[in-house]
């Protein structure tokens, strides 16, 4: 995986789910280091 070749990187995550109603995207976990607004970010979308 990514941490496996960048030992040194903080990962953060976020889950997001589609309203079955709205269809609008809804979170409903995030958990980001501190530090966030100071780092680049890389949002990788994973496909299970």
């Amino acid at each position: 995986g990514l941490r496996d070749c960048c030992r040194s990187i903080r990962i953060g995550k976020i889950l997001v789910e589609s309203d079955a109603d709205t269809h609008e995207a809804k979170v409903v976990y995030a958990k980001f280091p501190d530090d966030i607004a100071d780092r680049k970010v890389l949002l990788m979308y994973p496909i299970m």
